[in-house]
């Protein structure tokens, strides 16, 4: 998996000289900083209910405008999940996050004026490393992967709010993520 997400990094990245055109070009990188709960191995069961725990995770996307509809990138992140190996042992374990994504822009095709905001199709490869100790059962890598829909809205000509729902296989089976932030074109 990581000579694949080195491959596809390199892909990404090299398209900006393959195809001739430059960084300065204007609104063809776009950077966003987002903010998700992940679901983690503790509950809180009352006798009404059931909730799971979460903790929180920060993910920086650069994406790069392959075409006028369709870009590409690669994200990292970072979460401290609280791990439980027994009923008395919780610890806080350090885990970063990494990957390569692909968005699909929709509204160019359905209006034919600029718009403040941006509907997109997402989905998103990577994993995450568990920098946990020796005797915890969470250790080493694991892979994630989504499927979804977003929504950008363009405060200022380059600088929006958006936020992401997805589909897929997450931390501690989390199957639906919600994630939101700021979105910066340049």
């Amino acid at each position: 998996m990581r000579r694949l997400f080195l491959i596809l990094v390199a892909f990404i990245l090299s398209h900006n000289f393959v195809s001739g055109q430059s960084i300065s070009n204007p609104e063809k990188w776009n950077i966003k900083v987002g903010y998700a709960k992940y679901g983690i191995a503790k509950w809180i069961v009352t006798t009404t209910s059931v909730t799971q725990l979460k903790d929180d995770n920060i993910r920086i996307e650069l994406n790069h405008k392959l075409v006028n509809t369709i870009d590409a990138g690669v994200y990292i992140g970072y979460s401290k999940f609280r791990l439980i190996d027994s009923v008395a042992d919780e610890q806080r374990i350090h885990t970063p996050f990494y990957g390569v994504n692909c968005n699909v822009h929709l509204l160019p095709y359905l209006i034919n004026h600029d718009s403040r905001f941006d509907l997109y199709l997402t989905a998103k490869f990577g994993g995450y490393y568990f920098m946990s100790p020796p005797n915890f059962y969470m250790r080493g890598s694991r892979v994630e992967y989504g499927l979804g829909v977003g929504l950008t809205y363009n405060v200022l000509k380059n600088i929006g709010l958006y936020c992401d729902y997805s589909w897929g296989k997450y931390f501690f089976n989390d199957v639906f993520k919600l994630r939101y932030g700021l979105s910066v074109k340049f």
